[in-house]
């Protein structure tokens, strides 16, 4: 098990990531998203809930931001468009997470 950030990264360099590290660290980054949104979580505690059609979109992301790295590797090959190699990016699904969280929260409470 991988205890820092810096060692998930050179793990990561030396392609090593297991499935269970890169899951953890999406939910990690997701509900610091989530937290984020602290006053839109407070009303959806409250019981302020609005579910808009925005809640596809993001539960679209997250479903693609929890996926693994070397999943897409594995599904889509290396030679690609840049739109699909963007997946290859590791730093990318952590924002993709923290916005998938900010997204989420935003999709499911009602405005004040």
């Amino acid at each position: 098990m991988v205890s820092t950030y810096a060692a998930m990264e050179e793990d990561a360099k030396e392609n090593i990531l297991s499935i269970s590290l890169s899951l953890q660290m999406s939910l990690w980054a997701f509900l610091f998203g989530v937290l984020l949104e602290w006053r839109g979580l407070k009303n959806l505690l409250r019981g302020k809930v609005r579910i808009s059609w925005l809640v596809v979109p993001a539960l679209l992301l997250t479903g693609f931001s929890f996926i693994p790295m070397f999943q897409w590797i594995s599904w889509l090959g290396w030679g690609n468009p840049f739109f699909i190699k963007m997946f290859y990016i590791p730093d990318l699904y952590n924002l993709l997470d923290v916005a998938a969280g900010v997204f989420l929260i935003r999709s499911i409470i009602r405005e004040e």
